[in-house]
Parts: structure tokens; sequence; C-alpha cells
């Protein structure tokens, strides 16, 4: 066969691998069907089989679900393999996921007084951390199956479980608690998100008579509330003019424009990790140095004043008040960050350091993958606890790029997959000449030195796509 014939064919096995190639560089979308597995544990068989129907059927309303018998012949065919193993087990769940085609897997376990705990596991190693989720079934019947639909939106969309409570309570400056937590003064700023249920609203001021209130929230819904408080009839006559506006004489706190000490602890965490709280804290304290009249020790200058140890006491108030009047400042501001399933809830206090009170309360809630939502809320938290602290004129904003990055740092930057891609790209141009060559040449010798090269350049260019692959596979496109 003639040198130019041998390039020819070169050229047409060569093309179509490349492309193939290139596709699969590009795409990484993983579209991957959910799988949902076997319910084990107690009770009958039978039951656990409708069970899992129940659990697949509900699934498919916020996931593509793969069919049930598709999920069954890979178990089967792993069995007859013998790699069958405990599904309980994580890396038997991914195992399994991937051996069906699965780029996520619901596993479940029915146990002794019916509860059913369902878990999500992620196929690839490097995805989310697994999911739990555990509920109390009643009897057979409408409320059962009604239970495993809510127990199957708390694992695949958690979102659809929060309502919105808009809160409209006078006199201005009553103090608002909800569920035991302190939310701030009258008016709110801002609607609260919380989760579907019942909930309990306490208002209180001084010289009024308290109120309690019980609200249930729908899921996805919206409730509007006012409670007026009643002029407590034992409490001194009130000021013309001030009827519906609480007296702060009991407030030490300095007016506006004056100077303010503050300490920022770190935050506690509860199912998050101990950065993303750190992270949070010193975001609020920046966004608390730009209020005007307020000195601010961030977490960081907290545990260096602190000779370096940690507060061992991030959830008990009187504690650190104790610390906040070592580090002589006026008052103190403490958190939790806590994560249940793919929401993440961040509620703040700030306290009086003389006598440890809570004075003025935050809370914000979103979901874990979306990592810039929390930073973004952090001057509308910070207004929350600070109300009478404006931000300074001429203030810079807060650098949200710096603190996100802190949060999900990027392992590899993004340039350098441009750049390895731009190699590939010039040589994939450079083959796609040489081998055009090697078809149109006339000359033989000519011919088989195109069809050289072409051979040449493909191979370094599946070299150089497939490296642009692995750098892309590890660079974070989501960015701060």
């Amino acid at each position: 066969m003639p040198r130019s014939s041998l390039a020819s064919a070169a050229v047409r096995a060569w093309f179509p691998m490349v492309v193939v190639l290139l596709l699969a560089c590009v795409a990484r979308a993983d579209d991957r069907p959910l799988a949902v597995f076997a319910v084990a544990g107690a009770g009958d068989a039978a039951a656990r089989t409708r069970l899992e129907e129940r659990v697949r059927m509900a699934a498919g309303r916020y996931a593509t679900v793969q069919p049930a018998e598709v999920t069954a012949q890979a178990l089967r065919s792993a069995t007859t393999l013998g790699l069958s193993c405990d599904l309980a087990l994580v890396e038997c769940a991914r195992r399994m996921g991937a051996l069906a085609g699965a780029g996520r897997v619901v596993v479940g376990a029915l146990e002794h007084d019916d509860t059913l705990a369902l878990g999500l596991i992620a196929v690839d190693a490097s995805g989310p951390a697994p999911v739990t989720q555990r509920l109390r079934l009643p009897a057979p019947g409408v409320a059962r199956d009604a239970a495993v639909e809510r127990l199957v939106m708390m694992l695949l969309a958690p979102e659809r479980l929060l309502g919105r409570l808009l809160l409209d309570v006078a006199p201005v400056g009553a103090r608002i608690v909800v569920d035991d937590v302190f939310r701030g003064p009258a008016p709110l700023r801002a609607p609260l998100t919380l989760a579907a249920g019942p909930h309990r609203i306490d208002v209180a001021a001084t010289g009024w008579l308290s109120s309690q209130r019980e609200v249930a929230l729908e899921a996805g819904g919206e409730a509007r509330v006012r409670i007026e408080l009643e002029r407590d009839p034992d409490a001194p006559v009130p000021v013309a003019g001030d009827e519906r506006t609480v007296d702060d004489d009991d407030d030490d706190d300095a007016s506006p424009g004056s100077r303010v000490a503050v300490a920022v602890f770190p935050f506690a965490a509860s199912g998050v990790p101990e950065r993303v709280a750190r992270v949070m804290s010193e975001a609020l304290a920046a966004e608390l140095q730009r209020r005007d009249g307020l000195i601010v020790l961030s977490p960081a200058e907290v545990q260096g004043a602190l000779a370096g140890a940690r507060p061992a006491c991030r959830s008990d108030a009187r504690c650190l008040a104790e610390l906040a009047r070592a580090l002589e400042v006026d008052a103190f501001v403490a958190g939790r960050a806590e994560a249940n399933a793919r929401l993440w809830t961040l509620t703040l206090e700030r306290h009086d350091s003389a006598s440890g009170a809570a004075l003025f309360g935050a809370h914000t809630a979103a979901l874990a993958d979306d990592r810039t939502s929390p930073l973004t809320t952090m001057p509308d938290l910070a207004s929350e606890l600070f109300p009478e602290h404006e931000v300074a004129d001429g203030a810079a904003p807060l650098d949200l790029r710096a603190f996100s990055s802190a949060l999900a740092p990027a392992p590899l930057q993004p340039w350098m997959f441009w750049t390895v891609a731009g190699i590939g790209g010039a040589l994939a141009l450079t083959t796609t000449g040489a081998g055009a060559l090697a078809l149109v040449s006339s000359d033989p010798v000519d011919a088989g030195r195109a069809g050289a090269a072409f051979a040449i350049g493909a191979g370094a260019t599946v070299v150089v796509l497939g490296a642009a692959g692995v750098v892309g596979v590890l660079v974070d496109w989501q960015g701060p």
C-alpha cells in the first residue's frame, strides 16, 4: 500500500478518536440517575417492598430515578459475580451504585420501632458527604405514605420544607423570641425563614404585658402574624406621645455615634467543619468593622488576646461574658453554625458584657451547596445585631471573594486549565493541518512525512487534552 494511502487511513482512524476524547474532556455534567436500593431491616418483606416503592415514587418528584428492574438486575449481577456486600456501608453502596450506572443512591432501613432511616450517598467518592434522615412512621395507611413522602423530601429537597414568617409587632423595640431563640427587637428587618411546622412566638417589653402565640408554617408557604402588646396597668404611666415605643432606659448601650468595643467570639460548629464556622465569624467581624462607632476584636484577635487558647465556652453566655470583661469590651457576639441535611443555619446573639444578657439576635438559613449565600447576608445580620450603628461613610464593601475562597479554596487556579487546554487546541489545529496535507499531497514522500507528523501530533494532542481534563476536574469552577 502506498504511503499516501497509509497516511490517509491513519487520518481516518485518528480523527474520530480525537473528537471523542475532546468531547469527553469538555463534558463534565453528571446526568446519571438516582438509584433506590431495597429497604432492609425489620418487619415483613412485603411491607419493606411497599416502602421501597413509595420511596422510589416520592424520589421521582425531585430527581431522575433509575427503574426498579434496572437497579435490581445490577444488584443480581453483582451477587452472581461475588461482589455483593452490605449496602448499609457507604463504600459498598458507592460500589453498587457505580455498577448500576447511578450518580447517587438511596439506601433504607426499617427499624423495630417502625422508624425508617434513609441515606443519600454520592457514588463518586469526591461527592458530598452522605446525608441521613430518620422518621418514625405511623400505622400503615394514608398517614404512613404521607410520612414517607415527607422523609424523602427531607432527604432530597430540604429547601421545600422551609416557610417564611412575617411578624408585625408593636410596640417598637419589643423583644421577639421564636422557639426560645431571640430574633431581635421589633420591627424585624426581614421575614424569618424557618422549618415548616409549629412555632412559638414570645413578645415582651418593659411596661407592657407579654404575649405568646402559636403559628404553623406550611412548607414553601408564608405566614403573617400581628402581635400588639397591651400596657401593663401596674407599670408607670408612659410619657405622652410614647405609647407605642418601648422605653429604652434599661439599655446601657451607647447611643449612635458613641464608641462601643465589641468582641466577636469564634462561632460554635454543629454538623459543619470548624473552618466554616471560623470563616463565618471572621466575615461578621469584618462587616462590623465597617460600622461607625464600633471597635471590633476579630476572632483571631480574641484568640491572640487569650494567649492563643480557644474559648472553651462557645455557647455559655455567662462564661463568655467573663471572657469579654477580661478583654475589656462593652459587648460581645456569639453564634452557632449548624447543618441539617443540605441546610446551613447561622444563629447569632449580641450580649452585654456586664450582665451577659442577650440584647439582639439574628438568624439566617441557606443551602449548604450555595457557599456564598451565608456570606452575602452578613450586612443584614450586622444591622440586626447593631441597629444603632450604620455603615461608616466611605467604608469599603466587604470582600466576599476572599472569605468565600477561604470557605472553598480552589485546589488549582482556572488559568492552569485554560493554559493546558490552549496548548492542546494548538496541537489539534497543527495535527489537523498535517492530516489535511497528507490527504491532498501528490508527493508520496511529503505525504508520508505529513502522515507521520499527524500521528505524532495526534498522540501529543490526546496526552495534552487528557491532562487538561484532569486539571479541569481539580479546578473549582464555582469560584468564590
